[in-house]
């Protein structure tokens, strides 16, 4: 069983009543960065939960130790971790436990979820995200709308909507090809975001139409300010290959 244990992908810990580790497999050292001649004896709350969670962690041996039960236990789980150099990282871990001769002792298995966790936030960013130009698409524009709307308050009175339309877009598409037209759109995008503030939202909509989120504006006036900013950050050339392009757009403006 041994062999089995040390040749599991998996890292295998156990621990005694007080965590301290007992066992302590190759995944283990490579997982958690500890050589087992190192952590041996040491507690599991010391080498590898991460110190904001320590205090819970020994909540919950303590709670377990005195009346035995726990949620956790034999349940597969997703939590942070520390690794030896400091940084954190996320596991799937599955925990159970064993009492011989009234004395408790704790078993896990662990692996590292780091790649699977950011392809889902990958997948995630891509559902969220124009693909070309990497703004927030309509989904999350949506939302922001809602968050904004529901965060007025007598600090944060109003909120302005500004919808951008590039004219005549197709014009660039026909005369220089879609590749430049798609670098177009990139360049507006990156401008939107030079102007747009820590609490603004910038999305694109779809082709070539834009819409940006301006959370505090309470005036048409001040609303207009930033339009104004906008035109005149969209007016400046943009560089593609062997030409300059010039590009107007034209905005409209909702208020709530």
């Amino acid at each position: 069983s041994r062999h089995i244990i040390d040749s599991a992908g998996d890292a295998f810990i156990a621990m005694d009543a007080r965590g301290a580790i007992t066992a302590w497999n190759k995944a283990a050292e490579i997982i958690f960065g500890w050589p087992q001649a190192e952590v041996m004896g040491r507690t599991v709350a010391e080498t590898v939960v991460p110190a904001q969670y320590r205090e819970a962690h020994q909540r919950g041996m303590a709670r377990f130790l005195a009346h035995g039960k726990a949620q956790v236990l034999g349940q597969r789980l997703e939590l942070p971790a520390l690794h030896r150099d400091g940084s954190e990282f996320p596991i799937e871990i599955t925990l159970w436990s064993l009492e011989e001769e009234h004395e408790w002792s704790f078993f896990a298995f662990a692996h590292d979820i780091s790649a699977r966790k950011k392809a889902e936030q990958e997948l995630e960013r891509r559902a969220l995200h124009d693909a070309l130009t990497g703004l927030p698409n309509r989904a999350l524009l949506l939302d922001r709308l809602q968050q904004s709307l529901s965060r007025r308050d007598e600090f944060n009175p109003g909120l302005a909507v500004l919808f951008i339309d590039l004219d005549h877009f197709k014009r660039i598409n026909d005369s220089f090809g879609h590749d430049a037209g798609d670098q177009v759109l990139i360049t507006v995008a990156q401008r939107l975001q030079r102007v747009m503030r820590p609490a603004d939202t910038a999305a694109r909509l779809a082709g070539d139409e834009f819409v940006m989120v301006c959370p505090g504006v309470a005036s048409h006036r001040d609303a207009a300010i930033i339009a104004q900013r906008l035109l005149h950050e969209l007016a400046l050339p943009i560089h593609l290959k062997d030409d300059n392009v010039f590009v107007t757009a034209s905005i409209g403006t909702a208020m709530a």
